[in-house]
């Protein structure tokens, strides 16, 4: 078969869907259709709609301008961190340093006061 058989069948059923249509609004009148108060509900409703969307695309506007205001504060926390970081890294390596020199001039120290030479530095001031 070529398919001309369905044909029938669907045109068919269009014309009773079509029927259906007819007989549904068939009381109502075509003013009904052009009449003052429909053209107010729809205006309105158009309006609103228009009103909710342009307040939700400011709501995205403000959206994306805190998102990025948040992302460059990120950003710049996350860069004073590292300095930060830096920091104390080099704090502590100071500290070790000077910890490291402290030992061994206190070594030092000992070792001259036990071989009985006398380092000016290494004795204690009197004042």
């Amino acid at each position: 078969m070529d398919g001309s058989a369905s044909k029938p069948c669907s045109t068919t059923r269009g014309i009773g869907l079509v029927k259906a249509a007819v007989n549904l609004y068939r009381n109502r009148n075509i003013a009904d259709v052009n009449s003052p108060s429909l053209k107010k509900n729809f205006s309105t409703k158009h309006s609103s709609k228009a009103k909710q969307l342009h307040k939700r695309s400011n709501d995205i506007v403000r959206y994306k301008e805190t998102k990025w205001a948040v992302e460059c504060a990120k950003a710049q926390a996350e860069a004073e961190v590292s300095n930060a970081k830096q920091t104390v890294k080099y704090l502590f390596s100071m500290i070790g340093e000077s910890m490291y020199k402290a030992k061994a001039e206190m070594r030092n120290c000992e070792w001259r006061t036990k071989s009985k030479h006398r380092d000016p530095a290494c004795s204690p001031s009197q004042e």
